[in-house]
C-alpha cells in the first residue's frame, strides 16, 4: 500500500486513455467520462481485450494491466507517493495524524499550513541517519521484513512536498493525501 501526496484537483479539460506504463497516455480525447468509458467497453467487446489502444506498444495486453479512463487536468499538480511506513514518517515530521489509529492517513490541508508545516519540519528536524532493514520470523514461521529507509531520505521528501506546497500556495489548491 502507499499513500500519494498531491492538490486538489485542476479543471478536467478532457478525458484519454492510460495504461501503466510512463508513457501510457494515449492521443484519444473525449469530453466526457461517459463517451470515453463507452468506446474502451467497446473496444474490449470487440477484441476481448484493450490492449490495441496502449501507447506503449504491447499490442494484445499491456502487462501493466488494463487501460483505463484517465482524466486530464488544466494544471496537473506534482505528486508524491511513499509507501505507508513513509508516509506515516513524513506526517509525524509534519505534525499531522501519522498512524492508523489516529484515523486514516488520508486527509487535506490548506496550501498555507502545509507550506508551514513543511518549512518547520525542514527546520527542526535533524538529518535523517536512515533505518536499517529489519527482518524477523514469526513462532508461525512467517517472515516480515520491514525495507527501512535510506540516509538523507526524510530532507529528500521534504524538498519534495515544499515544491509540493509552493505549487499549492501558488494557485490556492489544498494539499491531500491518500
Amino acid at each position: 500500500m502507499s499513500i500519494t501526496f498531491s492538490t486538489a484537483l485542476s479543471p478536467i479539460t478532457g478525458f484519454a486513455f492510460a495504461c501503466g506504463h510512463d508513457n501510457g497516455v494515449t492521443d484519444h480525447r473525449f469530453e466526457t467520462y461517459d463517451e470515453a468509458r463507452t468506446f474502451l467497453q467497446a473496444e474490449y467487446d470487440a477484441r476481448g481485450y484493450t490492449g490495441a489502444l496502449a501507447v506503449c506498444g504491447d499490442v494484445d495486453y499491456c502487462a501493466y494491466g488494463m487501460m483505463s479512463v484517465l482524466a486530464i487536468e488544466s494544471a496537473p499538480s506534482p505528486e508524491m507517493n511513499v509507501s505507508n511506513a513513509n508516509a506515516m514518517h513524513l506526517l509525524e515530521l509534519l505534525g499531522l495524524p501519522s498512524t492508523p489509529f489516529e484515523g486514516s492517513l488520508a486527509g487535506s490541508t490548506t496550501p498555507e499550513d502545509f507550506m508551514g508545516r513543511v518549512l518547520l519540519a525542514e527546520a527542526i528536524n535533524p538529518a535523517d541517519a536512515g533505518v536499517p532493514v529489519t527482518t524477523t520470523t514469526s513462532e508461525g514461521g512467517a517472515t516480515m521484513v520491514q525495507m527501512g529507509r535510506r540516509v538523507g531520505y526524510s530532507e529528500d521528501r521534504l524538498a519534495a512536498l515544499r515544491e509540493l506546497a509552493d505549487f499549492a500556495v501558488d494557485r490556492g489548491r489544498d494539499v491531500q493525501w491518500c
